[in-house]
């Protein structure tokens, strides 16, 4: 019999995939309770810099002593006893769900999820690989993690995958869909949902059912859809280049509160809408390695 507190459904990926608005949608089920913290990573044993900024380190346990548990997007929950806290809420309810893009691609974190709950459901979201690796790019050129072209970067860690060196959490390796989900179908069989970004946004109400019968709850009643995350393109760079290096900035950005971040955002973000330039004979090579590992 399953622990009345233990999480239960798992939104694992792919990132860039519409998860944050996917976990928004399940959140307002009467039937899910969805974690305050969206991403936890607590099956995750490395979250690398690459991708995930660290946060300081009494960072989690102010939050469970001062803000528990008011929603924040991203942490590193290491301890199980804190982990445990993020679900103490959701124990009348049938699903407690929690949404850490990383799980499908870090490894052990499908044989972590199968020892903690081997009856827990699966839903992963996936993307047109292309795409999904571009807006990674803009997201980390727009964090100051990446200076080079997009051409650079995937041209460089091609070399790597040829190699069989490519990391796991590398802007082409987490476009990489075949393997990982087939890890997860072998740990929880017959309790994994695929769905795609792209049937999300063209038909939301076939993918919302499905979701319904998958989990065998009620139909979503929700209006609207929650909006899907758009890339942006940072205001004022320059100056915000040497403000995000010191420490202050990281300290800023992993204490603000999720609802003045959004606000935040609008002001200093805008939309970007120009697509990544890919040369044909990146598009070719790409479009070979996709077939592969898609």
């Amino acid at each position: 019999m399953e622990a009345p507190n233990k999480a239960n459904l798992f939104v694992i990926g792919a990132m860039r995939a519409g998860t944050t608005s996917f976990m928004e949608l399940l959140s307002s089920h009467p039937d899910i309770y969805v974690s305050p913290i969206k991403e936890p990573h607590f099956f995750t044993e490395t979250l690398p810099e690459a991708i995930f900024e660290p946060q300081p380190a009494t960072f989690l346990e102010n939050y469970f002593k001062k803000q528990f548990p008011a929603p924040i997007h991203r942490a590193h929950v290491k301890d199980q006893r804190d982990y445990n806290k993020l679900f103490k809420n959701g124990s009348a309810v049938l699903y407690r769900a929690e949404g850490s893009v990383s799980y499908l691609h870090a490894p052990n974190a499908a044989t972590g999820i199968q020892h903690y709950n081997p009856e827990a459901k699966i839903i992963v979201l996936t993307r047109n690989p292309l795409q999904r690796a571009q807006s990674q790019y803009l997201m980390d050129k727009g964090l100051f993690r990446e200076n080079r072209s997009f051409e650079e970067v995937l041209t460089t860690e091609i070399e790597a995958y040829n190699k069989g060196k490519l990391p796991w959490y590398s802007t082409l390796g987490m476009s990489f869909y075949k393997k990982p989900i087939s890890n997860f179908e072998r740990c929880f069989p017959d309790n994994v949902l695929v769905l795609s970004l792209e049937d999300f946004v063209t038909k939301p109400s076939e993918v919302i059912e499905s979701v319904a019968l998958f989990l065998e709850i009620s139909s979503f009643t929700m209006e609207h859809l929650p909006n899907l995350n758009k890339n942006k393109e940072l205001r004022f760079r320059k100056i915000f280049r040497i403000f995000y290096k010191g420490a202050l900035a990281k300290w800023l950005i992993s204490s603000t509160p999720a609802l003045l971040k959004k606000k935040l955002k609008r002001i200093f973000f805008s939309e970007r809408n120009a697509p990544v330039q890919v040369s044909e004979n990146l598009y070719t090579t790409l479009e070979s390695i996709f077939k592969k590992e898609c």
